[in-house]
């Protein structure tokens, strides 16, 4: 058997940037439980390098098999923020780890890059589409 580190953001499966509201509450969801016996939570990128880390509320049974975050205030920059939340699951033969960017869209309405991305924003793509259209802006 094969564990699955599939998750939901807000409700959205789909390996994309998700885009939330400032202030707003992030919710999270894993798919299948299957074979799982430890979940673990964390915020492993931002978009600015002095945003801190959101705090990952576990919940569900068994514990974490739902989570949510909160989204900080709007700081009237106008460059968006944007986090990557990781979520690794795993038994006593195997793990598995998955990884998907959400936050609030910048003056130009695209979710910002996260340090560390690869294809977490697309899954085949990463954050190709994003350099691309702020190279078109200048």
């Amino acid at each position: 058997m094969s564990l699955s580190a599939t998750f939901s953001v807000e409700a959205s499966t789909t390996v994309q940037r998700h885009s939330v509201a400032y202030g707003s509450t992030v919710d999270f969801a894993i798919q299948s439980l299957t074979g799982i016996e430890t979940i673990e939570w964390s915020i492993v990128g931002t978009s600015k390098s002095t945003q801190a880390a959101l705090v990952i509320t576990p919940a569900g049974s068994p514990s974490g098999a739902t989570a949510s975050c909160v989204m900080p205030a709007d700081p009237g920059d106008g460059l968006g923020r944007a986090f990557a939340v990781k979520l690794r699951v795993s038994n006593q033969i195997e793990s598995a780890v998955a990884y998907r960017i959400f936050g609030a869209v910048n003056a130009a309405g695209i979710v910002p890059l996260v340090v560390g991305e690869e294809l977490w924003g697309n899954a085949t793509h990463g954050w190709t589409d994003i350099f691309n259209q702020a190279l078109n802006t200048i």
